[in-house]
């Protein structure tokens, strides 16, 4: 009588390897972190005003709140101290690279993968150190005056930010 099943190999056990579980986790995320860029940007719509690369969080009201040639003048003061950017370009990929292998090793280093973090963080910091000292002595040179309008004008981008008052106009 004539068998129906394969005898020649060791019976498969219908579990997914770990990495293709991994490899699905990640491509979701992605999926999702896309998903919410796009939506966010549709929702959002335009910023309004101009908006300076790279900088977010606090520091953001202060520097969109300065002229635009002072602005500029900050930056070209970082530019001569030569840490523009922290690391050149060719260092940043580096790292991206190593932490790109770190991710896809069988198993996870996770002191190789906090050693990537950590020069990441050494580098955004030295430049925003380096930001925030040229942006202190901007404003060390203003005259009472200039400071007070400079406030109002920080004043005028959080109030942007939050959106108009309830009961007031946009």
């Amino acid at each position: 009588m004539a068998q129906d099943m394969d005898t020649t190999g060791p019976p498969k056990s219908g579990r997914m390897p770990r990495w293709i579980k991994i490899a699905f986790g990640l491509s979701l995320a992605a999926n999702l972190a896309v998903i919410g860029i796009v939506s966010g940007v549709a929702f959002r719509g335009e910023p309004k005003g101009p908006r300076p690369g790279g900088v977010s969080g606090y520091a953001g009201a202060y520097i969109k709140a300065l002229p635009h040639e002072d602005r500029r003048s900050i930056l070209d003061e970082v530019r001569k101290s030569g840490d523009a950017r922290g690391l050149s370009r060719p260092e940043r990929r580096a790292l991206f690279d190593d932490m790109l292998a770190a991710l896809r090793a069988p198993e996870l280093d996770r002191a190789a993968v906090n050693a990537v973090l950590s020069k990441q963080q050494a580098a955004s910091l030295g430049l925003q150190s380096n930001v925030q000292e040229e942006w202190l002595n901007l404003v060390s040179k203003m005259n009472l005056e200039d400071r007070r309008a400079y406030a109002d004008a920080v004043q005028g981008e959080l109030d942007r930010k939050r959106g108009p008052k309830k009961g007031g106009k946009p």
